[in-house]
């Protein structure tokens, strides 16, 4: 039998076992999802366990709660405590002011941004609707609201007073920039929760576009059947972390979007093009940023110089139109919030893990009015892991950064998202291009050991399913099996490592493999 004959079998036989598996894990994904625990606490202001979390929006706080929300640390630690509850007061008092405004049209002007009225109980068949007409707003009430502030944010503290509305506003400032220049160019309609949701679609198309052509561009010759194509495709539409950042109302699906083609024109060795994006992204998420420094340790000098060129001209323009006095804020934003956290079970960041073990916060029910309590233990811990993940990304395996950087890029990425002291499940939805760049060249190895591919279908499962059986485990020992996916995401880290060294240099000619 010739090795022809012998590559077309193991193809058809790799892309029965693929299809094979995607239908397990469907059927796991349903059940697992369906399967919910019954009369689970629930608050005020938060959405019922299980449900998505506004991640934005929860009822009025009063006064000691509204301070528990406002995270962000002074400057400057002689300032008062008469001092800084009187500039609290006057935040809260300027958000209530302006809160109707910030929902540019979805509630009246006299309401909190956190009151209920605006958003529909999640239990209710009007979150159905919210669903069908794309009327979910978890990013676009906080980036409202930012832009509501952010001309003001010279004299009065733009994150200061959004917490204070209970807004979670946990973006840069140059984050607001896009809206901000779409509202300039088109008028504030745009800024409506189903126009922009309908531009989260058309970039859920663009991610799955880039996804299929990650994957179809970096399969074996001879590889090209029907079967294979629809793999990568029916893989992403079916993985929770994507969709779930669809129903959000999250920018975080236009992030995934840009990473997925950022990752595909660097397949194509389209590094200068590819920086441009990662940058982009760096100035919504700033934890993107770390690629810079990942890229000068490899010498990836196209890359570095489109990330940093085109952060740098965002950043520029943010600052010239937003002022410094924001920018300095955010960065005590940050501190406060690697100090605190969330134990909010979506949350799947060791800092998460830690505050749910520790019973701190709250676990089953989002509270939008306050973080988690500060703990040393869980500040220790969440810093320790940021800094392991993060120096495993940078200094790792550099030499196999020429043979397969494309691996090593996705690997960074993932690293780079765990490493946030708060990693909602959406953040996740990068996943999907992880797997694009790993398994076309696991499909190129003949002898991979099953064990590897058997780590790597656990890691997936548990990154893209949604296991609600495991909220009735909040208040118990075995809590920390709500952190599946980061633990999926652990697993998904050691079969990426251990890959660069059993794929080490793609055999020779395989369709689309970028080889230096």
């Amino acid at each position: 039998m010739n090795d022809e004959t012998q590559g077309s079998r193991r193809a058809r036989r790799s892309t029965r076992n693929l299809l094979s598996f995607w239908l397990a894990c469907l059927a796991v994904f349903l059940v697992a999802w369906s399967w919910r625990p019954q009369e689970l606490p629930t608050t005020a202001g938060g959405p019922a366990a299980g449900e998505a979390p506004a991640g934005s929006v929860g009822s009025p706080p009063s006064g000691a709660q509204a301070e528990r929300a406002t995270l962000v640390e002074p400057a400057s630690h002689t300032d008062s405590a008469a001092q800084t509850a009187a500039a609290r007061t006057d935040a809260r008092q300027a958000g209530t002011a302006q809160a109707g405004a910030a929902r540019a049209g979805t509630a009246s002007s006299d309401r909190p941004a956190c009151a209920t009225a605006g958003s529909p109980p999640p239990s209710s068949s009007n979150r159905l609707l919210s669903r069908l007409f794309l009327d979910n707003e978890d990013s676009w009430l906080a980036m409202r609201a930012g832009l509501e502030r952010i001309p003001h944010a010279a004299d009065e503290p733009l994150y200061a007073g959004i917490f204070a509305q209970c807004i979670k506003f946990q973006y840069p400032p140059s984050s607001l920039l896009l809206l901000d220049f779409a509202s300039a160019l088109f008028g504030p309609r745009v800024l409506q929760n189903a126009v922009l949701n309908g531009v989260s679609l058309l970039m859920l198309g663009l991610m799955l576009g880039a996804v299929w052509k990650i994957y179809t561009h970096l399969l074996p010759a001879g590889w090209g059947s029907w079967g294979q194509h629809a793999v990568p495709l029916l893989f992403t539409v079916t993985c929770y972390p994507v969709l779930k950042a669809v129903e959000l109302g999250q920018i975080q699906t236009w992030l995934n979007a840009l990473f997925a083609v950022a990752v595909l024109l660097y397949c194509k060795d389209r590094r200068l093009a590819a920086g441009v994006l990662l940058g982009l992204i760096a100035t919504i998420k700033p934890q993107l940023a770390l690629v810079l420094p990942w890229a000068l340790l490899r010498r990836d000098w196209a890359l570095a110089k489109g990330m940093a060129g085109c952060a740098a001209v965002i950043m520029t323009t943010s600052l010239l139109r937003y002022g410094l006095a924001p920018h300095l804020e955010y960065v005590g934003v940050v501190s406060a919030l690697s100090r605190h956290g969330e134990s909010y079970y979506a949350n799947h960041s060791f800092n998460g893990l830690l505050l749910r073990a520790l019973q701190l916060g709250t676990n089953v029910t989002f509270e939008a009015d306050r973080f988690a309590p500060y703990h040393p233990l869980v500040h220790a811990g969440t810093t320790l892991s940021t800094l392991a993940l993060v120096a495993f990304a940078l200094l790792s395996r550099r030499a196999s950064h020429r043979e397969l950087p494309a691996l090593n890029l996705v690997l960074a990425g993932l690293c780079f998202t765990m490493a946030s002291p708060i990693a909602w499940e959406h953040h996740y939805g990068l996943v999907p291009v992880v797997f694009a760049v790993l398994v076309p060249l696991l499909l190129a190895r003949k002898d991979v050991a099953p064990a590897l591919w058997a780590a790597l279908g656990l890691s997936w499962i548990l990154i893209a399913a949604r296991f609600s059986a495991t909220l009735a485990l909040h208040d118990t020992g075995w809590n920390f099996l709500q952190s599946h996916v980061y633990f999926g995401a652990l697993l998904l880290l050691g079969v990426l490592h251990l890959a660069r060294r059993e794929v080490g240099a793609p055999p020779p000619e395989p369709a689309g493999v970028l080889v230096r």
